[in-house]
This record gives structure tokens, sequence and C-alpha cells, in this order.
């Protein structure tokens, strides 16, 4: 009973700290209760009330025996038990289409928080970065010389100095509350951090339309290769793929997870979003068109491939597209992703097969914010080089000449 008693006050000492942090956000009160202690008790409606008054409460006595009955509810063989892997669930399946997509016109910020460990990690690495758009904002690394949230953009430096220390702040609750929460995962799973690595990952953030209203928001959870996590667009419900997924998912449902972040998306992070729009308008706001013209490759077959280029064009959404006699024409085509140039601009091309001779019945529709209108464009064939035709057609008449004289040399003896 003694080493009972221990391993008890152990375990409430150790998750006190993070239940009582006041930066803690509820996900992560759920997910522990999700991996360590789901018993048919905790889970029966009357005591999540109590769970959830006790939490919102904070108080650490409160904590204390909320943890004390917690501990007593799940037995040390079930905590044993739930060490074992009992095998791996599928891997996460990518989803369609990318999470901070825009419309036209539109401007999304967005989060990515990550904790790496491995054999080489003395303990749980934590990075989290922001970016509105495809610029990096802040950024912050706990195993950084200097650990705090630092400005990533040159305009984010007009931010007064309690901006930083508060951001800061909540980095460090965050960082503590996410290395725990990374552990719990993987004693769920018995990993180790000797001889690989592994993640995990929050994405989160919003978009706004031109005019600054919220346009959609969104956030998941991934356990790289095991767990998946993700709020759906409605903001109301949940897709999970994997063990603890699916136990998170059921917490988060019966916890209501989802209002907070359908209050916070659209609130909060739209607010910050205009802030840092403002903060940075004459990089962010600005619209440089691409550069465009068509080139002609021909193919060992015999045919010949148009591609459509636009470059060092500002911001990145751009749409390009090829028609055929008027008519929209997708078959042999590629279109590659939107691409960053290294010197905030972007690049993207696209490409269509073509039959030899028949390269003027094609034309290329470049659609950019930059241009009043989308912009057509045509192959146009080299012109004639005036300067070697001159030297060919001289050459000829000298010929003709010396051929001449030949003759006529010739002709006189």
């Amino acid at each position: 009973m003694e080493g009972a008693s221990q391993l008890q006050e152990g375990f409430i000492q150790h998750f006190s700290l993070l239940l009582i942090s006041q930066s803690c956000p509820s996900h992560s009160y759920a997910a522990l209760r999700a991996a360590l202690c789901h018993s048919p008790t905790i889970r029966d409606q009357g005591m999540v009330a109590v769970w959830r008054r006790l939490w919102q409460g904070k108080t650490k006595a409160r904590m204390q025996r909320l943890l004390s009955k917690l501990y007593t509810d799940v037995t040390l063989q079930d905590l044993r038990d739930r060490g074992r892997v009992v095998g791996p669930p599928a891997s996460p399946r990518p989803r369609s289409g990318s999470q901070c997509a825009s419309s036209p016109g539109s401007h999304w910020l967005q989060f990515f928080d990550t904790v790496v460990y491995g054999p080489d990690i003395w303990e749980p690495r934590c990075i989290y970065v922001s970016y509105v758009d495809t610029t990096q904002v802040q950024g912050f690394d706990s195993k950084a010389a200097t650990v705090r949230v630092q400005p990533r953009a040159p305009w984010m430096e007009q931010e007064p100095p309690e901006y930083w220390y508060n951001q800061t702040e909540e980095a460090l609750y965050q960082s503590q509350n996410d290395r725990k929460l990374f552990r719990v995962l993987m004693k769920y799973y018995g990993h180790s951090k000797d001889g690989e690595y592994h993640t995990l990952q929050k994405v989160y953030g919003c978009t706004v339309e031109n005019n600054g209203n919220f346009l959609r928001g969104h956030y998941q959870v991934t356990y790289y290769g095991h767990d998946y996590i993700a709020l759906n667009e409605n903001l109301s419900s949940w897709t999970a793929e994997g063990k603890v997924a699916q136990i998170l998912k059921g917490v988060w449902v019966e916890e209501a997870e989802a209002e907070y972040w359908r209050t916070y998306l659209p609130g909060d992070c739209v607010k910050m979003l205009r802030r840092f729009l403002d903060l940075g308008k004459e990089t962010l706001l600005r619209s440089d068109p691409p550069q465009t013209y068509v080139t002609r490759q021909v193919r060992p077959g015999g045919n010949v491939t148009l591609k459509c280029w636009a470059l060092n064009f500002y911001p990145a959404d751009i749409t390009l597209t090829w028609q055929r006699d008027g008519n929209n024409h997708t078959q042999d085509m590629e279109v590659i992703e939107t691409r960053p140039a290294g010197d905030g601009t972007f690049q993207k091309w696209a490409a269509v097969v073509v039959p030899s001779g028949e390269e003027l019945r094609y034309t290329c529709h470049v659609n950019h914010e930059g241009f009043p209108e989308p912009l057509i464009l045509t192959w146009e064939p080299p012109p004639p080089n005036f300067f070697l035709m001159a030297i060919l057609t001289g050459l000829v008449l000298g010929a003709l000449v010396m051929g001449a004289v030949v003759i006529f040399l010739t002709w006189k003896k």
C-alpha cells in the first residue's frame, strides 16, 4: 500500500501542474482524461458535469481532490494495461486540399505547433510558428538560446514589449502541456525515443475574405503514423483516425470542445489576423502581377509542348488554364503547384501537349488580382532573323557572281 500511496502522490503532483495552469486549454485535459482514465465511472454523464465544474474552477485544492478521485477510479493495473501496444492503428489518411487554401483576395492566419522527440533530443522540443498567408510572422523554439517568442517579419517589431511577454508566457505554458500530452501518447503506444523520432503537431487557423469577414477555420492534431483528429468544416463535429484519436473524439464531443474552436476561430483568431494585416499591409496587401510568356518544345513523337509561365507574382493566388479554339482544354495538361521563388514572390506554370502545326489554336488564360482582367497569351513564333537572312542572301549572290565570272572566262577562252 505504501508504494501505491507514493505512486498516487506522484500522479497527482505530475498532472496537477498541467491541469491547474490558467492557460491550459480544455483539450489538454480531455486528452489526458481520454488517454489515461476513460472509465465507465468517469464517462458517466453526472461525473462529466462534476469534471467540468472542477475544471472551470481551476483551484489547486479542487484539482488535488479531482486527481485523487481520478487515481482511485483508474487502477494501477489499468494504467499498466494502457501501456501495452495491442497493434498500431491505421496511418492517418491525408486530407484532400490544403487547410489554408484561400479564395482570390482572401488572407489566412495559420499556426503550426510541433513537438519532436528522438535519440539526440534530451527532452521533447517544441517549435511553434505562425504564418500570415505565406509569410512567417513569429516563432518560438524551446531549444533556442533565448527561449521566447520572436518576431520573424520586420513589421512585427512594431508590437510593444508586453505583447511579446504575453506571447512568450503562453508559449511556455503550452510547451509544458504539449510535452505532457506527447509523453502520454508515447506511453499509450509503448514508444521510446531510442532509435526513432516521434512528432506531435497541431495545425489551426482562420481565413478571412478581402473585406475582413470570416470565411473558414480549421483545427487538427496529428501524432504521426498513429492518430489524426480534425475539426470538420462545420466547426461542430470531428473526424478521427487511430485509437487515441477515437477516444479523444468521444471525450471532446462530451466536453463540447468544438464550441471553443467555433468561438475562437471566427473571434480571436480573426482579430489577430486583422491586426497582422494592418501591421504588415505594405507587404501583405501588395499586388505584384506576374511576368508571363509561353514557350514551345518539340517532343520525341513529333508533338510539341506549350508551357505557360507566370513568374514573380504576389499574392500566391493565381489560376492558369488552357483553351483550344475558345473552349477549356484539360487533356494532356500538367499544372504545378504554386511555389515560392525565394524572394517573397511566387512561380507557376501550366503545360499542354499539342499537335505540331496547331500551336496557334491554343491560348493560355492567366487570372491574378494584379491584372484588371484575365490575361490571354499565345505562343508567338520567333521573328525572322534579318541579319542572318542578309548574310545568306549575300552568300548566294556572291556564289552567283563567282559562277557567272567562271562561265564568262571559260567561254572567252
